[in-house]
């Protein structure tokens, strides 16, 4: 068996792994979403905009993962649209995990810091 064709197999099953890992991350994306909006929906208040935060930083990675799917890794301007996509995502639920920590964490209100 010559080099190039066993890099060419190599090749073509990173390629079906990549689409199955993939695959199966945009399912659990989507069930995640799917629960967290069911929840979401008996909720309200800041909980509520906390959650918010959360399910659309999901989303975007879920876009991001199908982008790459369909896509690949294509740079549009300076970079990736995926990797472009997963850092907002990220993002969003760093300011969603924020959120959550302000609702649960008591504040030294003289100076505005949280504790534990």
């Amino acid at each position: 068996m010559s080099m190039s064709s066993l890099h060419d197999m190599f090749s073509v099953i990173t390629s079906f792994a990549d689409l199955v890992t993939n695959g199966v991350s945009v399912l659990v994306g989507i069930i995640i979403v799917y629960l967290m909006v069911e929840m979401g929906q008996l909720l309200g208040g800041k909980f509520r905009v906390a959650l918010n935060y959360f399910i659309i930083g999901v989303c975007v990675d879920v876009i991001a993962i199908g982008w790459s799917i369909v896509f690949g890794h294509r740079a549009l301007f300076a970079g990736s649209v995926h990797d472009f996509l997963m850092a907002v995502g990220m993002l969003l639920i760093t300011i969603s995990t924020y959120k959550f920590a302000l609702l649960i964490l008591p504040r030294k209100a003289e100076k505005g810091v949280y504790t534990l």
